[in-house]
């Protein structure tokens, strides 16, 4: 039997995220981290909606293998998957938490100076204040 993180556990990590992620919005010099915990959040989030759905529970736990064993899919990939296919109503908003916390926190290609001065303030106040909680109000969470 494989043991996952389960609901509760999810929720108060995602809810932990959350709480930092609110005393950033107050300290817009660190935006690149604000959306970077948002994303985290969003994670959480999800993860906790899967746990209550039986033939997810959790993502890692439910990646298609190929006959030979191999794993289709890495998590982040699949775990997308699974929003489209099961949360779709999501999946615009999580997408866009996912690519502005990858621009955080690598700094893509075609863009100069951090990541701080690529995103304006309203930016990432955005992804917490449309993104973030339009996932948890259609999720239906705390």
């Amino acid at each position: 039997m494989i043991l996952v993180p389960s609901y509760s556990d999810h929720i108060a990590q995602a809810t932990h995220n959350e709480e930092f992620v609110s005393f950033l919005k107050g300290h817009l010099k660190y935006k690149d981290w604000l959306i970077t915990g948002c994303f985290y959040s969003a994670i959480h989030y999800v993860e906790a909606v899967f746990f209550n759905m039986p033939n997810i529970k959790h993502t890692e736990s439910s990646i298609p293998k190929y006959p030979d064993g191999r794993y289709k899919y890495t998590p982040h990939p699949w775990r997308k998957e699974l929003i489209k296919q099961n949360l779709p109503r999501i999946f615009i908003y999580y997408r866009k938490l996912e690519s502005n916390s990858h621009t955080a926190r690598y700094l893509n290609m075609n863009r100069s100076g951090s990541a701080s001065s690529f995103f304006t303030n309203e930016d990432a106040l955005d992804m917490f204040d449309k993104n973030l909680q339009t996932i948890k109000t259609e999720l239906k969470l705390p």
